[in-house]
């Protein structure tokens, strides 16, 4: 969750000049009438300072906070200045912890909200595992081009199946793009599974994308971890499919080519752990 404060600051300089006949005089025989304690956030206290020429300067600060969530706890939080543009075409809105109940991490944006989950399926002695990426925006972004949504796991987690999904709203209308795990927009590696979605120009709400896997494991602890990373400027699908599935890459997922990784925002990843038990010999 990505919250947006804007701070006053205001620094003044408050010279008081005395003119003491006797050097020895006693703190207690001085006339401290006049002193006036100032707050420095009222209006008055800016009055008072302009009119005696004391105010050096006001400044008006934007800071953006950027709160990560797992398991609906507060883990990290991070911080930075931004402009007063950026202030102003914020769209914010209050959230306290992930939307969707089950989520294992969540990242969220002024723009856009990731969450991933993972769970069981099937028998109790042979179960399968599915994990699921899903990106919600908040506000329709301006630059539509592919995107790329991935999840990674390790080598204990075994796929065997896949789908994905666009879904959008064009003037309150729902509209549906699924991709196939063989898909020419879809790229399937042994350690995870990335796929390029073109953002719909028309889209007018409600645009929401989701990947999800479904496969075995064998016993021991499944560590998982997913990103959606959006494209800034026009890119074309051979452009957005030049990577690789790494921990060094964006969100902790997608090692683009040093020539497209410029193109892409950079939002950080989700990931989380479940323990398998395998499959149970009876």
């Amino acid at each position: 969750m990505k919250r947006i404060v804007k701070v006053k600051k205001i620094i003044m300089l408050v010279l008081v000049f005395m003119l003491v006949s006797n050097m020895n005089v006693r703190a207690e025989n001085l006339d401290l009438s006049n002193i006036k304690l100032l707050d420095e956030s009222s209006e008055l206290s800016k009055e008072y300072a302009a009119k005696n020429n004391r105010l050096l300067y006001e400044e008006d600060s934007f800071v953006e906070t950027s709160i990560h969530y797992v398991n609906n706890e507060v883990v990290e939080v991070k911080e930075r200045n931004i402009t007063e543009s950026e202030y102003d075409n914020s769209i914010i809105e209050t959230r306290t912890k992930c939307d969707f109940a089950n989520a294992d991490d969540c990242w969220e944006t002024a723009s856009k909200r990731v969450t991933i989950a993972a769970w069981k399926v099937g028998s109790s002695s042979c179960p399968s595992y599915r994990i699921q990426i899903d990106n919600v925006w908040k506000k329709i972004p301006n630059v539509k081009s592919f995107d790329v949504i991935a999840l990674r796991y390790n080598d204990k987690f075994s796929a065997h199946g896949a789908i994905a999904h666009q879904t959008y709203k064009i003037d309150g209308v729902e509209h549906d793009i699924t991709y196939s795990p063989d898909g020419t927009n879809t790229k399937r590696f042994s350690n995870g599974i990335g796929v390029s979605m073109n953002i719909v120009d028309a889209v007018t709400s409600d645009l929401h994308l989701s990947l999800l896997v479904e496969g075995t494991a064998s016993s021991g602890v499944i560590g998982f971890g997913g990103t959606y990373q959006h494209a800034t400027s026009n890119v074309t699908l051979t452009q957005s499919q030049n990577y690789t599935i790494s921990t060094s890459g964006l969100g902790g997922i997608l090692a683009f080519n040093s020539s497209v990784i410029g193109k892409y925002d950079g939002m950080q990843g989700v990931g989380g752990l479940f323990h398998s038990t395998g499959c149970i010999v009876r």
